[in-house]
């Protein structure tokens, strides 16, 4: 009896993870994703508990078990070699429990009503997922633009997860033989088919075609003659629907859509100064200034400060005009100091780091190009699961400058759009090699299953059971097919709610193939006789076994959870800051890291909340920089590789030395240098050098760096400014009025309103004047000449 209990349970469980999954963000959320990983600890300690009750331990030979071992392994060897273990760890563990999800399905879907409830319970949320994207799309008539319905921000993620739901649905709207069921089908092939299209998913679309080809080779290869003709009507029904959906779709996109606000011309009255409309940025920006993308604002300064000096010289400017007051000043103080010392980074989960509004920056070709050179310098271990992001930095593909666009080397990826060469660079060739012999075996475990099958009449009632073969089958193939295919191009088995659908279809195909097989568990019978030991008495006592089981599930849980307990406070640190309630913040950073000890961006924020108050309480600057030198060397050492944090390294240690102590100054170049070795086109890092240089008298090597930085980046102004000063110091007049030219065309171009990111906005944030003042000053020094 109680054995029945929990095997409801764990039937029920396994059907709601099914149902949520999906309409919560995809799972993407730590909340979510960590509610997950408990419940299916739990289900695991249920089926074990349930087994030990009965004292026969059974579990189902798959074929899968020895390449998921292999795979297993080499993801933790990937993950003690990683160049960021607290990345890899949290992918680490969700490779665990997936697997352990897989498991877990094999061993206790047996039953024809336990795989019909779930095909109905995919089907119908497949349904639910399309009909809020389409709801989406039509929201703003006639300005139709992607959607991503529940899968947000990417509509290629949502296109994966109903490539695998349309197959399914095709199976019931023509075999099935319910009305109501067909009916159900055909509702939901209308559903999913039209949000797929919604998307504007070139890949989904590819995926799609190639996904139906196969299954109607299946259809006609394994079906008998029979079958196909009952079915016929159906079919031709179901041909109409998908050409008129295709074709309405189509030409749905061609109705003229209304001119925006943006493409509105203003009309200005006459006489007024130039006015910059304010467009809002499609993606965060305090992200960026936290990253260590912008120019050190707060040590070396580009504004006008109450004294007016010049950023490198500290002398005042001698100017005998002032400044006019119509030039623009992109670099008012708050924005300077938040560059330096603004809101923590709260967030940083992207796929791009855009810096345009187009939709396609990257040319798929050269990412993968730049992917199989990090397979190259990787090729056993990879660089760690989670890490594609930051080894790409080193990476980098340039853009080429337009008058909209502001950087070159602005871009970067978090994934390879490559699922294949995302294993590959992350895992190593081996773990990629173990991925596709895990595909063969499930595609030619579903064929064989096929061969060896007599056809099903019907795909509801009596006859739909693990036995009655190809119908489910061909459409659980030809789903698994699809995302297969949308791999190539695009990074679909990310969100975790696709992720875990797919494991479903595997189980549900490696489940047919072991009922039509009559494949036998492996058994260990609790009468079996064991030497007369007390230690053996008390390792197969029931009660042992399963208090060890609930131990176990319990530790487990615990170190699921704690990653969501240390965001909690991690977040409360974030508001305490906001809020300039330090200690509180200070606290909540803390108590963050002790529950999550590997994750670097704790130790990012905490280090940036020490060097906020370094400088905000003048009195205990050297306390402060102290703690927040530990803290910015914790998080180098958890992510040697991110050329960002090397640099937020090097701006403690210069704010330490105050331009005297020389180790200090030291151990900051060696920083910077190590930012630049990891990326040699990061401008800022060459910046804060050349800076470096010029206080400590190194001109020519300042002057190197700064026409490095401007070679990378030609829209940097704070390093046009800083080089045309170093000109003029030595008194190369006609190259430092190119520089302020340089500067004076920047300001020309009008590019700050297209600013879609904190990289841009630090190349462009500057006192344009300073410039103007300069450039007037330096054709006087000429023309006296």
């Amino acid at each position: 009896m109680k054995g029945r209990i929990l095997f409801r349970i764990v039937k029920g469980g396994l059907l709601s993870i099914i149902l949520y999954t999906p309409l919560i963000h995809a799972t993407k959320g730590i909340g979510t994703l960590t509610t997950t990983y408990i419940l299916i600890l739990f289900l695991s300690m249920l089926w074990l508990l349930r087994m030990n009750g009965q004292r026969s331990f059974r579990f189902i030979n798959s074929p899968l078990n020895l390449p998921l071992a292999l795979f297993l392994l080499f993801a933790l060897l990937s993950t003690l070699f990683s160049i960021n273990k607290g990345a890899s760890l949290s992918e680490l563990y969700k490779v665990i429990l997936f697997i352990l999800l897989y498991f877990l399905l094999i061993n206790n879907l047996k039953e024809k009503y336990q795989f019909r409830s779930l095909f109905l319970a995919i089907l119908s949320i497949g349904g639910i997922v399309a009909a809020y994207g389409l709801y989406q799309y039509f929201s703003h008539w006639p300005n139709l633009t992607e959607i991503s319905s529940t899968f947000p921000p990417n509509p290629n993620s949502l296109a994966g997860y109903l490539l695998l739901i349309i197959p399914l649905a095709f199976v019931y709207a023509l075999f099935a033989s319910s009305k109501w069921l067909s009916g159900m089908g055909f509702v939901i092939t209308f559903l999913t088919y039209s949000c797929l299209f919604a998307t504007h998913s070139r890949g989904g679309r590819l995926a799609l075609f190639g996904s139906l080809i196969l299954f109607l080779t299946l259809i006609f290869k394994y079906l008998r003659r029979k079958e196909l003709l009952r079915a016929r009507w159906r079919f031709l029904t179901l041909v109409l629907l998908l050409i008129l959906l295709s074709g309405t779709l189509s030409s749905l996109r061609l109705i003229p859509k209304p001119p925006s606000a943006q493409q509105i011309p203003q009309v200005e009255e006459a006489g007024s100064s130039p006015r910059i409309e304010a467009q809002g940025p499609r993606y965060p920006l305090r992200e960026y200034f936290h990253r260590g993308f912008t120019p050190l604002a707060g040590i070396f300064p580009a504004t006008v400060r109450k004294n007016s000096l010049s950023p490198l010289e500290g002398k005042q400017i001698l100017s005998p005009n002032p400044p006019n007051p119509q030039h623009r000043n992109y670099s008012n103080s708050d924005a300077s100091s938040d560059i330096l010392l603004g809101e923590p980074l709260s967030f940083r989960s992207f796929s791009f780091q855009r810096t345009s509004t187009n939709k396609f920056i990257f040319d798929r070709l050269k990412i993968w190009g730049r992917t199989l050179e990090i397979i190259r310098d990787y090729p056993l271990l990879g660089s760690g699961m989670g890490t594609y992001g930051i080894i790409f930095k080193r990476h980098k593909i340039p853009t080429p400058l337009t008058s909209g666009t502001i950087a070159r080397y602005g871009q970067s990826a978090r994934f390879a759009h490559n699922e294949y060469l995302q294993i590959a660079a992350e895992t190593g060739l081996p773990t990629l090699i173990i991925f596709l012999w895990i595909i063969t075996l499930i595609l030619r475990t579903g064929l064989r299953t096929l061969k060896e099958s007599q056809v099903a009449q019907e795909v509801y009632g009596k006859r739909l059971t693990v036995n009655g073969k190809p119908f489910i089958t061909i459409g659980l193939l030809s789903g698994l097919t699809g995302v297969l295919l949308h791999s190539f191009i695009d990074f679909v088995l990310r969100p975790p709610a696709t992720d875990i659908l797919f494991i479903y279809f595997i189980a549900f195909i490696m489940l047919q193939a072991k009922a039509g097989d009559g494949q036998t568990d492996r058994r260990t019978d609790g009468q079996t006789h064991y030497p007369d030991s007390l230690f053996h008495h008390l390792y197969h006592s029931p009660l042992i076994r399963g208090s060890l089981i609930i131990c176990v599930a319990l530790i487990l849980a615990g170190q699921a959870t704690l990653p969501l307990i240390a965001y909690r406070h991690y977040r409360k640190g974030i508001d305490h800051q906001k809020n300039k309630a330090f200690d509180q913040a200070i606290s909540s950073y803390l108590t963050a890291q002790r529950l999550e000890p590997t994750n670097d961006r704790y130790h990012k924020n905490l280090g940036d909340l020490y060097r906020h108050l370094a400088l905000l309480f003048k009195e205990e600057r050297s306390f402060w920089l102290e703690k927040a030198t530990e803290e910015c060397e914790k998080m180098v050492r958890l992510s040697p590789r991110d050329n960002h944090y090397r640099r937020d390294l090097g701006v403690i240690y210069w704010l330490a030395s105050q331009g005297r102590d020389r180790l200090l100054m030291n151990k900051a170049i060696t920083q910077f240098k190590e930012s630049l070795r990891i990326d040699p086109t990061f401008p800022f890092s060459s910046f804060a050098l050349g800076v470096i240089y010029a206080k400590i008298g190194w001109v020519d090597k300042a002057i190197e760096r700064f026409e490095r930085a401007v070679y990378y980046e030609p829209n940097y102004a704070e390093a046009h400014y800083n080089l045309a000063t170093l000109y003029v110091s030595q008194g190369l007049f006609k190259k430092a009025i190119a520089e302020y030219q340089e500067i004076v065309e920047i300001e020309n171009k009008n590019l700050f309103p297209k600013v879609s990111c904190g990289y841009e906005k630090a190349l462009l944030s500057f006192d344009y004047s300073l410039a103007h003042h300069g450039l007037r000053s330096s054709l006087k020094k000429v023309a006296k000449f």
